[in-house]
C-alpha cells in the first residue's frame, strides 16, 4: 500500500467508522425502523448523534459510489466467499437492506427473516433474536421470557412450517461445529443466537442450485414436528462419508504456519485420489479439488470449467503455496514417519508427487501469459493468484471429504467418517446425517458433494435407483 492509498483511507475513515458501528447490529432497532410511520421525519439516536433513516440511505449510496473499488473476481470463486474475502458490505448497509425488506407487506409474517437478520445482528438475551422481530412478523408468537431459548427457537421453526416457507431454511441448522451429538437444542433447530459465528462454517447452496429438488416428488406437506425434540423429513440416502481431509490452520498465522497444514491436506488428497489421475497433467486433480471448494460453480454461477489460463495461474499458485508449506529443516526430519505412512520416503518425493498432481506438465507456462493473453485477462489472472492465497487462509475450517463412492465434498467442521450423505425435502444441496440411536438421526449440517448437488438425486429417484425414506431427526 503506497502513501496515496494511506492518505485516501485516512481521509475516509469516518465512512468506515459509521458503516461498521455496532448500533446497526441491534435487532430491536430494526423493528423500530420497520414500524416507523415516516422514515423522512422519525429519527435514529445513538449517543449525542441523530439522523433519519432516509439520511442513512442517502449517506450509504454516496459512500458506496465514492469508495466502490473492488478487485476483479476470478472465475473459480464462489460469490459468497469472494464477498467475504474483500469485505463486501458493512453493518449499516445490511441494516438498511433488512429494514427495507421487512417494510414490504409481502414479507410481513415471514419468519425466515429471523435467520437472515441473526447472521448480522446480536442481542444480549438469545430469545430476543426472535422476540425482537415479533412486532413485525406476528405469526402467533408472543414474547414470553418464562420460556427457554430452545423452546422459543422451536416456535419460530413451527411458524416457518405453518407458512410452508421452509425451503432452504434448514441449511443453517445442524451441529455445524459442535463436537457433541446431543445438546439442549435439537439439531434441526437453527442456533439463531450463534448464527454470526456459525455463518463461516455452514455450507450454503450456490445461487444457481437453490432449488428444492425433492419437493416436487415428495409433495406439499413438508417436514413435521413430532415432539419437542423430533422432526420427520422425507428424503433419500445417497452415500456415506469415507474419509475427511481437515485443514486446521489459522487465519492469523504467518504464511508457513498456515500453509504447512495445507501441504499435508493436499498430500492426503493425492494419496487418496492419485490413482484416478494417471496422466498427471495437473488439470483433473486441480479441477476436482477446486470444484469441491467452490461448490461446482464459478462467480457467474455457471458450471466450473478450468480454462487454460485458470489452470495456469491456479496450478502455479498451488506450487508456490506448497513450496512455502513443505516441511523444512528439523520439521522435515520429524515428518519422515508420517510421510512413510503415506508411502513417501522423503519430503522431496512428496513434493514431486504434489507437483505432478496439481501442476504437471499440462499446466501452461506462466511466463508466456503476458504475451498470449489479452491485457484484461492477464490482469485478472494475477488478481486470481492473490485471491487464492486469501481464500486458503479463510477456508481453514471447512473440511473436504470423500464418499464411499469416490465423490468429493465440502462439509462443516462437525463432519465425521461414517456420516450419511442424504438429500431431504426443502434442501437444495445434500446434508450429513449421523445415526443417534435406533431409528433416530442427528443433522450434522448441509454439505456440497460433486455429483449430488445439481438435481442428480431426483433423476436417480425417478429411474428407481433410489427410494424415498423417512428420517426422524433429533
Amino acid at each position: 500500500m503506497d502513501a496515496q492509498d494511506l492518505a485516501f483511507l485516512g481521509e475516509h475513515s469516518e465512512f468506515d467508522e459509521l458503516n461498521q458501528h455496532v448500533y446497526w447490529t441491534r435487532i430491536w432497532i430494526i423493528q423500530e425502523v420497520v414500524l416507523a410511520r415516516n422514515l423522512e421525519a422519525d429519527v435514529l439516536y445513538c449517543g449525542g448523534h441523530s439522523l433519519t433513516f432516509q439520511q442513512l440511505i442517502d449517506f450509504n449510496l454516496f459512500a458506496e459510489r465514492l469508495l466502490e473499488q473492488k478487485p476483479l473476481k476470478p472465475p473459480f470463486f464462489d460469490q459468497r466467499v469472494w464477498d467475504w474475502v474483500i469485505k463486501d458490505k458493512g453493518h449499516s448497509c445490511n441494516f438498511i437492506l433488512f429494514a427495507q425488506m421487512l417494510r414490504e407487506p409481502s414479507n410481513r409474517g415471514d419468519y425466515r427473516f429471523v435467520h437472515l437478520v441473526s447472521t448480522i445482528c446480536r442481542s444480549t438475551d438469545p430469545r430476543d433474536v426472535v422476540f425482537g422481530l415479533t412486532g413485525v412478523l406476528g405469526g402467533g408468537i408472543v414474547p414470553d421470557y418464562t420460556k427457554r431459548a430452545p423452546d422459543v427457537f422451536r416456535e419460530c421453526v413451527a411458524a416457518v412450517l405453518r407458512q410452508k416457507k421452509y425451503k432452504h431454511f434448514f441449511h443453517s441448522a445442524g451441529l455445524i461445529r459442535e463436537a457433541r451429538d446431543v445438546s439442549e437444542f435439537p439439531s434441526w433447530v437453527p442456533r439463531f443466537h450463534t448464527m454470526i459465528e456459525d455463518a463461516n462454517y455452514s455450507i450454503g447452496a450456490p445461487d444457481a442450485l437453490v432449488a428444492p429438488w425433492l419437493d416436487e416428488v415428495v409433495g406439499p406437506d413438508g417436514p413435521v414436528i413430532l415432539d419437542e425434540r423430533t422432526m420427520r423429513f422425507s428424503g433419500v440416502q445417497l452415500d456415506r462419508c469415507a474419509r475427511v481431509f481437515r485443514y486446521v490452520g489459522s487465519d492469523r498465522a504467518e504464511y508457513p504456519e498456515t500453509l504447512t497444514p495445507f501441504w499435508w491436506l493436499c498430500l492426503g488428497f493425492v494419496k487418496e485420489h492419485g490413482h484416478e489421475y494417471p496422466d498427471r497433467d495437473g488439470l483433473r486433480c486441480l479441477e476436482t479439488l477446486l470444484s469441491a471448494l467452490n461448490k461446482g460453480r464459478d462467480t457467474r454461477d455457471d458450471p466450473l470449467r478450468i480454462t487454460s489460463s485458470v489452470h495456469c495461474i491456479a496450478a502455479h499458485a498451488f506450487r508456490f503455496m506448497l513450496r512455502i508449506g513443505e516441511p523444512k529443516g528439523d520439521d522435515a526430519e520429524a515428518a519422515i514417519p508420517r510421510l512413510r505412512a503415506l508411502g513417501y520416503e522423503s519430503p522431496e518425493e512428496a513434493t514431486a508427487a504434489l507437483d505432478d498432481a496439481f501442476v504437471g506438465p499440462g499446466a501452461p507456462d506462466i511466463s508466456t501469459l503476458g504475451s498470449t493473453l489479452p491485457e484484461e485477462e492477464y490482469e485478472e489472472s494475477f488478481n486470481a493468484t492473490n485471491a487464492m492465497f486469501q481464500v486458503v487462509f479463510n477456508w481453514v475450517n471447512w473440511p473436504l471429504f470423500r464418499t464411499e463412492k469416490g465423490n468429493m465434498g465440502l462439509a462443516p467442521p462437525a463432519v465425521a467418517e461414517g456420516d450419511m450423505v442424504c438429500l431431504l425435502e426443502g434442501f437444495s444441496i445434500p446434508c450429513l446425517l449421523r445415526r443417534y440411536d435406533q431409528g433416530h438421526y442427528v443433522l450434522v449440517g448441509s454439505c456440497y458433494v460433486n455429483g449430488y448437488s445439481n438435481g442428480e438425486p431426483v433423476e436417480l429417484l425417478r429411474k428407481g435407483s433410489l427410494s424415498l425414506e423417512e428420517f426422524r431427526i433429533q
